[in-house]
C-alpha cells in the first residue's frame, strides 16, 4: 500500500545535440519556458518534497519550482534516464526518435548498446518503493527521465 502522493513527471524538451552525451543535454529554449509555466500548476503548489534524477536536464527543468518554495531538490541517480552514453552518437535526430521508440516498445531488448528499458523501469519502480517506506503522508514530485509515451509530459499540464 502506498503511503505517500507520488506526482511522476518527465523533463522539459531537450536541445538534442550529438555534441554532449545524452545525460548531459540541456533543454531547449521551449523547455526552459515549460520549466517557468510549471510554477503555475496548482497540482504543485503544496509539494512536501521534489526529487529528480541527477542528469541535469531533468533537475533544469524542476529548478524554478524549487526556487518558488524555497525547496532544495534531492537527486537519486536510480530516476536517470536509459543509459544510452555508451552507444555512441546516431547519425540524425531521426535516428534517435526511432531507437527511442524502439527501445520503449522492446522493454527487453538493448537497442545501440543502451540499457533496456525494462532495467530502468525496475530502477523506477525499487527507488519509489524505498522512498514510499522512509516517507508517510507526502506529496512528491519525482521527475523521471523516461519516454514521453509512458509519464505525463510538462507541456501537457500547462496546454
Amino acid at each position: 500500500m502506498v503511503n505517500n502522493e507520488f506526482l511522476l513527471l518527465r523533463h522539459a524538451k531537450t536541445m538534442i545535440t550529438n555534441k554532449v552525451p545524452v545525460s548531459k543535454w540541456n533543454l531547449s529554449k521551449e523547455g526552459y519556458k515549460v520549466a517557468e509555466e510549471l510554477t503555475l500548476v496548482k497540482e504543485f503548489k503544496d509539494l512536501d518534497m521534489i526529487i529528480s534524477s541527477s542528469e541535469k536536464k531533468a533537475y533544469l527543468t524542476v529548478k524554478p519550482l524549487a526556487l518558488r518554495d524555497s525547496k532544495l531538490v534531492t537527486q537519486f541517480s536510480d530516476f536517470n534516464e536509459l543509459d544510452r552514453d555508451s552507444g555512441g552518437f546516431l547519425r540524425s535526430t531521426e535516428d534517435y526518435n526511432l531507437v527511442v521508440k524502439r527501445s520503449m516498445h522492446e522493454l527487453d531488448k538493448s537497442f545501440n548498446n543502451w540499457e533496456k528499458a525494462s532495467h530502468a523501469l525496475s530502477r523506477f519502480s525499487k527507488k519509489i518503493s524505498e522512498l514510499d517506506e522512509v516517507f508517510e503522508n507526502k506529496k512528491i514530485l519525482v521527475f523521471l527521465m523516461v519516454s514521453s509515451s509512458i509519464f505525463i509530459s510538462p507541456k501537457f499540464l500547462i496546454n
